[in-house]
């Protein structure tokens, strides 16, 4: 009998000692998910490097679907859960959406219903990300000022679904150029993104 009461003193005791070691040595992951456009083709540094290096104590897990962003097909993704992006984006701690400039730009002439359409498939993809993910959500647009209403409506929308909203304004005057009709930010304007975005989170 002592020995079956000493069997189970060991017993809870090793039970004790593992749960201590893991509580010591757990660290959850930090999910980071970034989706869209990145304007680091000119840069060996972007801002998902430094938020990568920055948040690394976190035990940071990156994931990106770097498609290239045209809304509605990111709609149809979250529709059709392409790529397991409902997964992805349910279980993110932190998620940035960069919309790029190339999908409007690529329209020889912006009329009120290629405008409309953009706006609701804009509306109804931020409504789903947020729908599935209550954690911190960054959107990064970087249309100029030919595009004021669309801007306008984007940053209402991040408002009204309290994403956190970046522009020209966060990446500072100068940081940013074009090259054959794409952006890119030059490696301030990197930093500047991600450390608006490490004071947010």
């Amino acid at each position: 009998m002592r020995k079956r009461y000493k069997l189970l003193i060991i017993i809870f005791i090793s039970f004790i000692l593992v749960l201590i070691i893991y509580w010591l040595c757990y660290r959850p992951k930090y999910t980071y998910l970034f989706l869209g456009a990145n304007y680091n083709n000119l840069s060996t540094y972007d801002f998902n490097d430094r938020l990568k290096y920055l948040l690394k104590d976190k035990n940071i897990e990156y994931k990106e679907i770097l498609e290239p962003f045209i809304i509605d097909e990111y709609n149809e993704m979250l529709a059709n859960n392409k790529h397991n992006i409902n997964y992805y984006i349910k279980n993110a701690n932190l998620i940035i959406i960069s919309i790029g400039i190339n999908e409007l730009n690529n329209y020889k002439e912006i009329d009120s219903s290629i405008t409309i359409e953009y706006l609701n498939n804009m509306y109804k993809f931020l409504a789903r990300v947020r729908e599935l993910n209550k954690n911190d959500i960054f959107i990064i647009n970087m249309y100029d000022s030919n595009y004021k209403l669309i801007n306008d409506k984007i940053k209402l929308y991040a408002k009204d679904f309290k994403v956190h909203y970046i522009d020209s304004s966060i990446v500072g005057k100068d940081n940013t150029f074009y090259i054959k009709d794409d952006l890119y930010l030059n490696n301030k304007g990197h930093k500047n993104v991600s450390n608006y975005i490490i004071k947010k989170i």
